[in-house]
């Protein structure tokens, strides 16, 4: 998606920012929201597809004041494993971003994470 320098300039957006573009009600427009550069973490975590396990994950998000900007999820046919990639915002994380990868990898049914810090 181009966007003309004019507009770029007009909502403070740099070269090289990330967006996260969607559809209006509709599809007669574009919406394009700022995603911040630093303070986030990409994590992507394999976890039982079993209930409850998603909601403990956030639950610990929570409790060491991490957001979620956004998430995906979707179900591994067959082995009873749900595949979770989310965008987390840690600029008011309380501890060491360690610390966040280290909980979420200890959580009851927690099989994989992978997590990549942006400064």
């Amino acid at each position: 998606m181009l966007i003309p320098v004019s507009i770029r300039k007009m909502l403070k957006i740099k070269n090289g920012a990330e967006l996260m573009v969607s559809m209006g009600a509709g599809e007669t427009h574009v919406t394009a929201v700022p995603i911040a550069s630093s303070g986030t973490a990409e994590c992507r975590m394999a976890l039982s597809n079993a209930p409850g396990k998603l909601s403990g994950v956030m639950d610990l998000l929570d409790s060491l004041n991490v957001g979620v900007v956004m998430s995906q999820s979707r179900n591994l046919s067959g082995n009873g494993t749900s595949e979770w990639s989310f965008l987390l915002d840690i600029s008011n994380l309380r501890g060491e971003p360690s610390l966040l990868e280290e909980r979420l990898s200890v959580l009851e049914g927690v099989k994989s994470i992978n997590m990549e810090y942006k400064n």
